[in-house]
């Protein structure tokens, strides 16, 4: 024992202990809209909603399939990599 002191460790692997849930992990996002205009995207919140949960899913089944976990700015980064013109 360390001195008569307890220590912790406490691991939450992504939802297990605390409940995750994302409804719509797009709703308050039409503000990036202007500044990816700006950097090329032609397209509107219902064309950025919809790649960015396909690449969510496809990153989500990769990481059940690897079981390595992935960090939200690697869906962000991969999004953006996939949209037409940025």
């Amino acid at each position: 024992m360390l001195a008569g002191r307890i220590r912790y460790i406490l691991f939450d692997f992504f939802g297990t202990l605390v409940d995750y849930q994302v409804d719509n992990p797009l709703a308050s996002f039409s503000s990036v809209i202007p500044a990816l205009n700006r950097s090329g995207y032609a397209g509107d919140v219902s064309i950025l909603q919809a790649r960015w949960q396909s690449v969510y899913a496809d990153m989500l089944l990769e990481s059940m399939r690897t079981l390595v976990e992935f960090p939200f700015e690697a869906v962000c980064m991969r999004t953006l990599a996939s949209l037409p013109g940025v």
